[in-house]
């Protein structure tokens, strides 16, 4: 008799795990115990900070006008990479793995999400376009995170060079 594990499992690519983790991560939310009344909707970009493996990682919310021009900027003056060959610019390796961007409100003029690692962005809205911009988005999320003290010097020598 056949059982199904003699038959090898399918890969599951990186990205596959990526959107598994966020979704798991928004239904864990979605039934955490809610504090008094309805939660609000986030009006702005949900940023979090990929550097834990095992804890929860750094995320906090770009809402004033000023950081969500700053990204509009950033995205628009970024450089396509029509050479990108990868399924997705975040690393499957322990450690810093890069910064996730979500979009949940659908704010005009933003895509979706973004990842960004190490100079590359990956952008998603309704197709995936790869650009690069030297690092700049990357370090002025990184640099947000630190001004809100969601990280430290530990995580900032986690995340290294950037």
């Amino acid at each position: 008799m056949k059982t199904s594990s003699d038959s090898p499992s399918a890969p599951i690519s990186r990205r596959a795990l990526l959107v598994s983790a966020l979704l798991l991560g928004a239904g864990c939310a979605a039934t955490s115990t809610p504090k008094q009344g309805p939660q609000p909707a986030i009006q702005g970009l949900q940023v979090t900070v990929l550097v834990y493996s095992g804890r929860p990682n750094p995320s906090f919310v770009l809402e004033d006008s000023a950081s969500l021009e700053h990204v509009r900027s950033a995205l628009s003056s970024a450089t396509e990479m029509r050479d990108f060959r990868g399924g997705t610019v975040l690393p499957s390796i322990l450690g810093y793995n890069g910064v996730v961007v979500a979009n949940p409100s659908r704010l005009a003029g933003l895509p979706a999400s973004i990842a960004i690692h190490r100079e590359k962005i990956e952008v998603h809205d309704g197709k995936t376009r790869f650009l690069t911009d030297g690092g700049a988005l990357e370090a002025w999320l990184i640099d947000r995170a630190r001004e809100k003290k969601l990280l430290g010097e530990r995580e900032i020598a986690v995340i290294g060079k950037r």
